[in-house]
């Protein structure tokens, strides 16, 4: 009789622990469900493309083939360009327009340095691109390409570094919900 109540008051010290831990992650992930819901969504919607983005981010620019957004920190700005390419560039892949790519982004951009160069499908439509990453002593920058039919789509988020992971998530998200209008 003894070991039994032993072992009744042990599997209490281990099953009151895990319930409260349980329910502390039940309650955690609902306040994380619930804020992520609570997230205002924005639509730039133009002639050749839509953009949707938080209510963290303000419109600077927007024109049919570009569109510039600043985070309300004014620590992180995103760029997007529409280019279409040029007559010998047209049936190449993004693959081979790569290296120019790079080429011209570091020379123009001196004062950065490339980090991370990394092959990815982009957006929800799944358009094969690269993601390449800068980064001098102040800012770091990211340039996501990927060549959708005779364009080449070209959006730059650049951030301090303090601010450049913790508004990473959000960037994120906008490229992924890009969308083209494959009619223009």
């Amino acid at each position: 009789m003894k070991k039994i109540k032993e072992k009744k008051s042990r599997l209490k010290l281990v099953l009151i622990p895990a319930i409260l831990i349980i329910l502390v992650g039940l309650l955690v992930t609902l306040i994380v469900v619930n804020k992520k819901e609570k997230i205002n969504t924005n639509i730039l919607e133009t002639n050749r493309y839509t953009l949707k983005y938080d209510g963290t981010w303000n419109v600077k620019e927007n024109t049919d083939t570009k569109a510039s957004l600043e985070h309300d920190t004014k620590n992180g700005e995103i760029n997007l360009e529409i280019i279409e390419l040029e007559e010998q560039y047209k049936y190449s892949e993004i693959d081979d327009l790569l290296d120019e790519i790079i080429y011209n982004a570091s020379k123009n951009n001196t004062e950065y340095n490339l980090l991370k160069k990394e092959k990815k499908e982009l957006t929800k439509n799944e358009y094969p691109g690269y993601k390449l990453l800068y980064e001098n002593n102040e800012n770091q920058v990211m340039i996501s390409i990927f060549k959708i039919g005779e364009k080449i789509v070209v959006i730059t988020y650049e951030a301090e570094n303090t601010y450049f992971d913790i508004l990473l998530d959000s960037v994120n998200t906008i490229i992924y919900n890009f969308e083209l209008n494959r009619n223009i």
